[in-house]
């Protein structure tokens, strides 16, 4: 396993690895509805722009997408692991690499489903946050790290 920077080829990829992690991980913390929103909302053809401005990780073997993330300074703006490959270590790996790209204090919008890994991380609730996506009212949690 390496970690690489962005590149357009992998965005097919991003897509699916995304679509995939949220579908399989949060269905415990997220009805199917709420999930549904928060791909459709999230992932449009403009997402991969995000990939471009923003310092992201992705993290690959051979030409599999294991993992990714971006951070827009201090900001983790996103992180999403395989299912395939959860609990492996590449979410703190991807983290890693990201916070070593810049300076504390880090912030993230965690999902209820991110939220233990997170706290494991060294990150801290501060509060509690709702957001609408295709009329549906998603919660997730502001949190930091020193």
């Amino acid at each position: 396993m390496e970690l690489i920077g962005y590149s357009a080829e992998w965005d097919g990829r991003i897509a699916g690895l995304f679509r995939s992690s949220i579908l399989s991980s949060c269905c415990v913390d997220y009805t199917e509805g709420e999930m549904l929103a928060w791909i459709s909302s999230s992932y449009k053809p403009s997402f991969s722009d995000k990939w471009k401005e923003t310092y992201t990780i992705l993290a690959v073997e051979g030409d599999v997408l294991l993992g990714f993330g971006n951070a827009d300074g201090s900001y983790i703006d996103c992180l999403y692991v395989s299912p395939h490959f959860q609990k492996k270590g590449i979410g703190r790996m991807i983290l890693s690499a990201l916070e070593r790209n810049s300076a504390p204090p880090f912030s993230v919008y965690s999902s209820l489903t991110a939220l233990p890994f997170f706290s494991g991380c060294g990150y801290r609730m501060i509060k509690e946050n709702i957001v609408e996506r295709d009329g549906e009212m998603l919660r997730n949690y502001l949190m930091e790290k020193s």
